[in-house]
């Protein structure tokens, strides 16, 4: 990543923590297949540079996403969310 990357991601407006807005929005961004089943997030340092905030506020969002996200120690976060269609 380079410092010319542009300006950090813009989150959706509201009041509350930074984390919780931000773990809303790798919701929404998984949910939107942005990243699918078994994709490797980016580094916490990456998604930290990305929302222009600290490392440990993307680690509390991360926390918040135990149906979405599984961080490996040492490996990373990989999506584990599926959509579960419905038999017609």
């Amino acid at each position: 990543m380079t410092d010319d990357d542009g300006p950090p991601r813009e989150l959706p407006p509201g009041i509350g923590y930074i984390w919780q807005r931000v773990a809303d929005d790798l919701r929404e961004r998984i949910e939107g297949g942005e990243w699918a089943y078994g994709d490797r997030l980016p580094s916490r340092d990456d998604l930290a540079h990305e929302y222009g905030c600290g490392e440990r506020t993307v680690r509390r969002a991360l926390a918040e996403l135990p149906r979405h996200v599984t961080v490996v120690p040492a490996k990373g976060a990989y999506v584990t969310w599926t959509v579960h269609r419905q038999c017609t």
